[in-house]
C-alpha cells in the first residue's frame, strides 16, 4: 500500500519526460515500455534507414529506492543496468541520484554512469526536468587509424584510453486535457578525453514526444533529431520511434 502511495505520488506529481537513450527516466515509479524506432543514418559513403528495438523497466519501493533495465537491439547493441534513489523534495520539486554500468556506450564501450536529476511542477499542466550526468568508460577504446573525412585528415596515435562523456539535458512535458501529453528534451553531450575526440567533442540533438495517456497502456510517438554529432559521417541522423508502456 505504502508502495503504491509513493508510486502514485510521484506520478501525480511529475509528468512523463521524454529522455535520450540510455538515460533514465524514474519520474513516473515503477514501469515498464518497450518500443521500435526507424532510424535514419547518415554515412560516409551512403544514407541509410534500420530498425532498433528495446525496452526500459524501472522497479522502485515504498521508500523511493528503484533498479533500472534497459536493452535494445537492432541497429545498436545496447545495455544499462542500475538503480538509485528518487526523493520528493517537497509537493513541487521531485530529485534523484542514479548509478548504472552499461555496455555499447562512446565507440560501443563499457562505462559506468552517474546522474542527478530535478523535476519542478511549475504548474497543474506543465513540468521541468534537468539532468547531470557523467560516463566514465569501464574498459579502453580507440579510434581508428589515420583516415580522410572528405576535407578534414584526422590522424590518431592508435593509442587506448578511456572515455568521459558528460551530458545535460534540460526539457519540459505539458498535460494536454489530461488524456495526452507532449514532452521535449535537449541534450549536450561532450567528450572530455582529447584522444578520443572524433569529428567534435561535442553531441547535441533533441528529442519531441507525444504519449497518449489516458489509458492503462500508454502509446506514444517520438522524433529524435541530431544537430551536432561526434562523427560528423557516421551518426544516426534522426529517428521515430513508437512504443508503449505501462505503470505497475
Amino acid at each position: 500500500m505504502k508502495s503504491s502511495l509513493l508510486v502514485l505520488s510521484i506520478t501525480t506529481l511529475l509528468s512523463a519526460p521524454a529522455f535520450a537513450h540510455g538515460n533514465v527516466d524514474v519520474s513516473k515509479g515503477s514501469q515498464i515500455e518497450v518500443f521500435m524506432a526507424n532510424e535514419k543514418h547518415h554515412d560516409h559513403h551512403s544514407d541509410g534507414d534500420d530498425k532498433a528495438y528495446g525496452f526500459e523497466a524501472v522497479f522502485m519501493n515504498e521508500q523511493g529506492y528503484f533498479i533500472y533495465a534497459e536493452g535494445e537491439t537492432g541497429a545498436h547493441q545496447f545495455y544499462q543496468l542500475g538503480g538509485g534513489k528518487y526523493f520528493n523534495v517537497n509537493e513541487k520539486l521531485g530529485a534523484f541520484v542514479y548509478g548504472a554500468y552499461a555496455q555499447g556506450g562512446y565507440l560501443d564501450s563499457n562505462e559506468l554512469r552517474a546522474r542527478v536529476g530535478l523535476d519542478y511542477q511549475a504548474n497543474h499542466h506543465l513540468a521541468l526536468h534537468a539532468r547531470l550526468g557523467l560516463d566514465y568508460g569501464n574498459s579502453k577504446v580507440q579510434l581508428d587509424g589515420d583516415h580522410d573525412h572528405d576535407h578534414a585528415y584526422h590522424s590518431h596515435d592508435n593509442q587506448s584510453y578511456k572515455s568521459q562523456v558528460g551530458r545535460a539535458d534540460i526539457g519540459f512535458s505539458y498535460d494536454i486535457g489530461h488524456v495526452a501529453e507532449f514532452a521535449y528534451n535537449y541534450v549536450i553531450q561532450q567528450q572530455f578525453e582529447s584522444n578520443l575526440v572524433q569529428d567534435n567533442d561535442t553531441n547535441l540533438h533533441y528529442e519531441a514526444r507525444l504519449t497518449y495517456t489516458d489509458s492503462t497502456l500508454k502509446p506514444y510517438v517520438e522524433y529524435r533529431q541530431t544537430n551536432k554529432a561526434f562523427d560528423e559521417h557516421h551518426f544516426e541522423e534522426s529517428a521515430v520511434q513508437f512504443g508503449i508502456g505501462f505503470n505497475f
